[in-house]
């Protein structure tokens, strides 16, 4: 399967999640995580994208599984090729802070600061939803699988190459146990970070088709 076929497929395979999170059974948890990103500096859809991801990937305040894994549990008729898809994204995502080591089209080789490894990864929405982002900068964003290449789900933090400092903040928040990321976002947007860089971001921009 092609590049572009893989991109239409990971962009057909979230909105069937998103569209999973938005449905009126989860309409409380879906306001409680709009609550949790309230504030942020964000705009309004971001806000969005960033609660749906965080409903996707992360246990919410009561403890209650993500809903990607209940929509796996609960959801037979999911085909086996897309539910191979579906768990490869709940174990093998990659929540991080990356340096962006080059960008061509839809493409970008994203260095990560915590595993130090490298990762190919692509914008559903194609090269001008990443044309913003800089060579020599930082991103915080997640990154899935599908087939042999990875895609960035939900949206991103930049910053500029100047701003390492800051990104290591942001690798020493994220390393370790993970916590959800909506907390991550809170932290980092709080003036009280304890560190005496900002970790104002550059700029936040939603990614792909759906988040």
């Amino acid at each position: 399967m092609g590049i572009d076929e893989l991109l239409d497929r990971a962009g057909n395979l979230k909105k069937a999640l998103v569209d999973y999170a938005c449905s009126p059974g989860f309409a409380r948890r879906l306001s409680q995580a709009l609550s949790d990103f309230s504030g942020l500096g964000s705009a309004a859809h971001d806000q969005w994208a960033e609660a749906v991801e965080s409903l996707l990937y992360d246990p919410d305040q009561d403890g209650r599984e993500p809903l990607l894994d209940r929509y796996l549990r609960t959801n037979k008729t999911i085909a086996p090729e897309e539910r191979l898809v579906y768990e490869g994204w709940r174990e093998r995502n990659v929540l991080g802070v990356f340096r962006v080591d080059a960008r061509k089209g839809a493409r970008l080789n994203l260095h990560n600061l915590i595993d130090e490894m490298d990762y190919p990864a692509y914008a559903t929405a194609g090269a001008e939803a990443i044309s913003v982002v800089q060579r020599g900068g930082y991103v915080m964003t997640r990154l899935v699988p599908i087939g042999d290449i990875w895609t960035i789900s939900g949206t991103k933090r930049l910053f500029g190459p100047r701003d390492l400092p800051a990104s290591r903040h942001l690798r020493r928040l994220c390393s370790g146990a993970f916590p959800p990321w909506y907390s991550i976002i809170r932290r980092t947007s709080s003036r009280d970070t304890g560190s005496s860089e900002s970790t104002t971001p550059r700029s936040w921009t939603s990614l792909g088709r759906i988040l």
